[in-house]
């Protein structure tokens, strides 16, 4: 056997914990499983399996099977502190074609939420959240409503497992909608960070497009 076979199936199921795609207390699936999922042998998971119950990611009892003691840190949107709040402006179907960032796999409407993030009652980010409806039907449900008590994508994570994938920050113009909503000057040079959602099989789910005002510090910036 070799040793990167299982160093694999490690460093696959250590991601997937550490994304909450396996939550603490969770019950991995049993190695015979693991291993024909994997297209490996036994021996490969098991190996994989002790080097996570080795640094405390897992918990392995005899008798019972596998199970994740690791907690992750929470990384979805709606995590903020009390001195943080979001309303949705509005919420629609769009067209993939005119979606600021093309990274849905089928020509579908996708769900979009525009959210402006406020602190001391005073805005600090404007948000696009992009939800693919076929991959999330629930969020459908969510349409409709004309004020949110949760964030789209934690409202998708309590039935769906998603997690973020990949993060861009880059300095872009605002465009004078978003301006408006930010109470600053058109055209004002900001933050734009890009957050990508996928379920446990890799699929992008939903894409955040957030617009910070030009006084937002670097904490901020993270806050969300």
């Amino acid at each position: 056997m070799r040793a990167d076979l299982s160093q694999a199936i490690y460093s696959d199921l250590k991601k997937k914990i550490e994304l909450g795609f396996y939550k603490k207390g969770e019950k991995l699936p049993e190695e015979e499983k693991l291993a024909q999922s994997y297209g490996v042998g036994r021996q490969a998971v098991r190996k994989a399996m002790k080097q996570l119950a080795d640094e405390g990611i897992v918990r392995r009892i005899k008798g019972r099977g596998t199970f994740v003691v690791f907690e992750p840190k929470k990384v979805l949107l709606g995590f903020m502190s009390n001195l943080w709040h979001f309303k949705l402006l509005k919420s629609y179907l769009s067209d993939v074609q005119k979606l600021e960032d093309k990274m849905f796999d089928e020509e579908i409407p996708i769900a979009t939420f525009e959210i402006l993030w406020l602190s001391d009652e005073k805005p600090v980010c404007f948000e696009k959240c992009h939800v693919d409806p076929v991959a999330c039907p629930n969020v459908l449900k969510l349409l409709n409503q004309k004020q949110l008590t949760q964030h789209p994508t934690d409202f998708l994570s309590q039935s769906d497992k998603i997690a973020v994938i990949n993060e861009k920050i880059s300095i872009e113009k605002i465009n004078k909608n978003i301006c408006k909503s930010l109470q600053i000057a058109e055209e004002t040079i900001g933050i734009k960070r890009t957050l990508v959602f996928s379920d446990y099989s890799g699929k992008v789910v939903a894409i955040s497009l957030l617009y910070y005002h030009p006084e937002a510090t670097i904490e901020q910036v993270h806050h969300l």
